[in-house]
């Protein structure tokens, strides 16, 4: 079968259409995959200040505004005198993408090891920013 001219364009023309989406496609994959990696990145650095004490730099990690959804909570912490148990580890047991009108981001389900009491799981959500990820929920170090 001989293609003319025009079949040749059009060929061209579908190809090139093809290639452009395909393209676009894997960059849009690329850049959630990086986002992804740097939202858990922040929240992996946000509970280890936690974890080490350093409550101020964690605060500082926090969205504020209406883009903090709240503080976690943890069993006991209503009480009067309550404290949180040092966090003797935590592991990222799971995520759920989000997104809503005013933005997008992350939850992960943690879990804590605390030392000297008994483990839990918290929610922490992280939003995507333009200047970067920010913790969206306050873990009350």
């Amino acid at each position: 079968m001989k293609i003319g001219k025009r079949g040749r364009a059009r060929l061209l023309v579908v190809g090139g259409v093809v290639l452009f989406c395909g393209l676009s496609v894997l960059a849009v994959r690329l850049a959630n995959a990086r986002e992804a990696r740097e939202s858990e990145a922040e929240l992996r650095r946000y509970l280890l200040l936690g974890q080490q004490g350093e409550r101020a730099q964690a605060e500082a990690m926090l969205c504020g505004g209406d883009d903090t959804s709240g503080s976690t909570d943890l069993p006991g912490m209503y009480e009067s005198g309550w404290r949180m148990p040092p966090i003797a580890s935590f592991t990222v047991a799971g995520s759920t993408d989000w997104s809503s009108f005013d933005g997008h981001g992350t939850t992960y389900q943690v879990r804590l090891t605390f030392t000297g009491a008994a483990p839990a799981t918290i929610t922490v959500s992280v939003e995507a920013k333009d200047g970067g990820p920010c913790i969206a929920t306050d873990v009350p170090f």
